[in-house]
């Protein structure tokens, strides 16, 4: 559907990846804060550089919530890391939309770095409507 966007998210992805393990190693690979943090980065890269292309907010939003969401429709996660996953790529897209313009990956990461420091700990799904402004995480 859109060609344009999907070196955009290459790019989006692997920086995430790259990002993430550099500041966390792999425990971002478990469903800790350091898994917050990359799922909330990748779909903010994602709207990032899509916005770049097209210049439209909500557009940016839309493509990158379709991707980060077909990821976790074929993923093979349990329902409540599948909704931990679904709600920190919903944190990542909404601090894009109030930051779309933070144009270095320095603010960029200071930002998601404090959101990280505020991430919740949860053990059911009621608790991530609870938190709906916070990342959340299974375990430390």
């Amino acid at each position: 559907m859109h060609p344009f966007y999907i070196i955009p998210t290459y790019r989006a992805t692997q920086l995430a990846i790259h990002l993430a393990q550099a500041r966390f190693g792999n425990e971002h690979h478990l469903n800790t804060p350091a898994n917050a943090f990359r799922h909330a980065l990748w779909s903010f890269l994602i709207a990032q550089k899509v916005y770049k292309k097209n210049k439209n907010v909500s557009k940016a939003v839309n493509w990158a919530k379709t991707i980060t969401d077909l990821h976790e429709q074929i993923a093979p996660n349990k329902p409540l890391e599948k909704a931990m996953d679904l709600h920190n790529n919903s944190i990542g897209l909404r601090l894009f939309e109030a930051n779309y313009t933070t144009n270095t990956t320095d603010q960029l990461l200071k930002l998601l770095n404090r959101e990280t420091d505020q991430a919740v700990k949860i053990t059911k799904a009621a608790d991530i409507e609870i938190n709906k402004n916070r990342l959340v995480f299974l375990e430390n």
